[in-house]
């Protein structure tokens, strides 16, 4: 008792809140069971049930708190799964979508096609021009790291690491790889134009790693500007578009021949084309101008005839123009070598194609002699007209007629 009156008289003294005794607190316990018309029940029972219950309510709250802060975790953890599957898949779908693309094709696209295809060709190719494997290391970077968090966010969920890592890989597999492909490759060009903004913003964060490791790729595998045809590969592109387009816009049989040669006009020599001396039409310098020669020379059909020397038909002096023999009087008294005939040039028979239709437009003449040697005094082969180079540009006159 001397303890405790030494206590409050200090309390007092010190201005610190009055502490109750032991029995005073036992009195207030009591009293306040009574109040809630609770049965009699001893004091000691009293403390005991008291004390009791206070610790069971110390005891129940933590638990609930750490039951309640688990679940928020496997929620997050599930969220973080989600978002990085999505991520993943994202990321590979957009590799598809931009490296399945090719620069040459789309500039087609942005020159030529539909006003939205043209649009989202434009917007692919401004990331693709940046460098195409700066987007491809980027990618496949972004795509990585995604793929090798996801089983560490799973393992933290499942707490195994066998089964974080089987199912991550079936969620990779599924919806980070095969859904996200597949569309990707069929819908490429509208997916990558609207997520163009979305991969420089990846290529700019990860540019520290991605830019070295694809300039390094340019330097040991060259920069890709896109795929390019030889002649034979657009001549069989060309060919393709006739037998597998079913649309209105396909190429019909009569462009296909044109184009395929026009094409060919490279690699065809002059002999392949040319009319041969022995099956040439041709007149004499001294064949005198009577109205059997004009019946004949008209007979013909050609614009204009060779003239070779008398007595010499592999000599050749000129060519006769048809067209200007209209203003002449045909009394058989001028001959053919006497009329104003031009000039006959001379080529070599390995002569391409090409190179003849240059021939034909700078020297503005419609017949070469093909001579062995290139030269006038060699052997004469044959005669190229450019009615006969016309006819391997657009084939078979007559086949093109009955058609129509």
């Amino acid at each position: 008792m001397a303890s405790a009156n030494d206590a409050q008289r200090l309390s007092k003294i010190r201005g610190l809140p009055r502490i109750p005794s032991r029995e005073t607190f036992l009195d207030r316990c009591l009293l306040s069971t009574r109040r809630v018309s609770m049965p009699s029940i001893p004091v000691e029972t009293s403390l005991n049930l008291l004390t009791r219950d206070a610790v069971s309510r110390l005891n129940v709250s933590p638990v609930a708190t750490e039951r309640t802060s688990a679940v928020m975790l496997y929620c997050l953890d599930g969220g973080i799964s989600i978002v990085l599957v999505l991520l993943g898949g994202m990321f590979a779908g957009l590799t598809l979508a931009f490296m399945g693309q090719d620069q040459v094709q789309l500039q087609v696209i942005a020159g030529s096609g539909s006003s939205k295809d043209r649009q989202n060709a434009r917007k692919v190719l401004s990331v693709l021009q940046r460098g195409r494997h700066w987007v491809l290391v980027s990618l496949l970077l972004a795509n990585v790291m995604t793929n090798e968090a996801l089983p560490i966010v799973l393992d933290q969920d499942v707490k195994g690491g066998w089964f974080a890592v089987l199912a991550s890989t079936i969620l990779i597999v599924i919806f980070g790889e095969v859904i996200p492909q597949s569309l990707c490759a069929k819908h490429g060009l509208s997916i990558g134009a609207w997520s163009s903004r979305y991969v420089k913003w990846v290529m700019y964060l990860l540019f520290p790693i991605a830019y070295p490791v694809a300039k390094l790729l340019d330097h040991l595998l060259g920069a890709s500007h896109g795929m390019f045809f030889d002649r034979a590969g657009l001549k069989t592109l060309v060919t393709l578009h006739e037998r597998m387009n079913f649309s209105t816009e396909r190429l019909n049989r009569e462009e296909v021949t044109v184009i395929s040669s026009v094409l060919d006009l490279n690699t065809r020599s002059v002999a392949s084309i040319m009319t041969p001396i022995s099956k040439l039409y041709s007149l004499a310098a001294n064949q005198p101008l009577d109205e059997m020669t004009l019946y004949n020379i008209l007979s013909s059909g050609f614009s204009g005839i060779p003239v070779h020397m008398e007595h010499h038909s592999a000599t050749f002096v000129g060519v006769l123009s048809v067209k200007s023999m209209v203003a002449l009087n045909y009394d058989g008294k001028v001959t053919v070598g006497q009329l104003n005939l031009e000039n006959l040039l001379v080529v070599r028979p390995d002569v391409s194609c090409q190179d003849l239709i240059h021939v034909f437009r700078d020297r503005k003449v419609q017949m070469v002699l093909v001579t062995e040697r290139g030269t006038p005094h060699g052997e004469p082969l044959g005669i190229v007209t450019a009615r006969d180079l016309m006819d391997e540009l657009i084939g078979d006159p007559l086949a093109f007629k009955e058609r129509e």
